[in-house]
């Protein structure tokens, strides 16, 4: 038990549910080019939610016809899309995100007037009739769903014998500096003419250093513990990963670790 254990600080870790990740989006008003195989990038959905999904083109989401500025539009209501992650709170918050970096944010109380539409020259983009035209973000790459207050039951919890200090989730994490880490996959080599060509591989993974979620704490020994049972002892040079809706536990050394997945 916890209570037994020897360490003068143990931080438990639960993280946050994971369901799986599948595409589920929208819009028939397609170009030329993309209906022969062009590209469409995907619009990632995700956070405080149960069920994170891709918005792609080959969906099955209703479609409506709107007025915009004098303008006529066909796109997907915002709602329905929010409505497919189901959101763990009725009590949340929007954050749209561009490629470029750009993001807005507004409640999620009430999203009538609010949709996404997919063109060619501006990739998806919300079109938000009741809300400032700053919230009409361009080339969006995410839509994160987040909770207005922790939910101990699906976030992180850093806590102590005696308390929790902190709650961690997986969408109001966004509210906070977001660091993205190079993350080494591996090399390849291949041999022409004589000559050898090497190339290295990295992803760019959402990654929070734990001594920099503890500062002020003396931290002797941590325990990570995830939602279905697994744990092991860590220490500060570890990382939490997000990854969609959930949290990881990845060691200094980029080895082993912990995740949320069921076994």
């Amino acid at each position: 038990m916890l209570q037994k254990s020897p360490l003068k600080l143990v931080i438990l870790l639960i993280a946050g549910i994971l369901i799986g990740y599948f595409g589920q989006p929208a819009l028939q008003k397609i170009s030329s080019e993309q209906k022969a195989g062009g590209y469409m990038p995907a619009c990632l959905v995700s956070g405080d939610v149960q069920n994170p999904f891709a918005l792609r083109s080959d969906g099955t989401f209703a479609q409506v016809k709107f007025n915009y500025k004098g303008e006529y539009f066909q796109g997907i209501p915002l709602a329905g899309v929010v409505q497919q992650a189901e959101p763990l709170t009725s009590a949340f918050d929007i954050l749209l995100v561009g490629s470029d970096g750009l993001s807005a944010e507004f409640s999620g109380d009430n999203l009538t007037g609010c949709h996404l539409a997919f063109t060619s020259q501006n990739g998806w983009e919300a079109i938000n009739i009741n809300h400032p035209v700053s919230s009409n973000i361009k080339m969006l790459a995410e839509i994160i769903i987040m909770a207005r207050e922790p939910l101990v039951e699906y976030g992180v919890n850093i806590t102590t014998q005696t308390e929790n200090l902190r709650t961690l989730m997986p969408g109001g994490i966004y509210r906070e500096t977001m660091p993205i880490v190079p993350y080494y996959e591996g090399t390849s080599t291949v041999s022409h003419a004589g000559e050898e060509y090497s190339v290295s591989i990295y992803s760019r993974r959402k990654m929070f250093a734990l001594r920099d979620l503890l500062q002020g704490q003396d931290v002797k020994r941590l325990i990570a513990m995830g939602r279905w049972g697994e744990y092991a002892y860590i220490d500060t040079s570890g990382y939490l990963q997000l990854t969609e809706n959930r949290f990881d536990y990845v060691p200094a050394n980029r080895k082993g670790g912990i995740t949320d997945w069921p076994e």
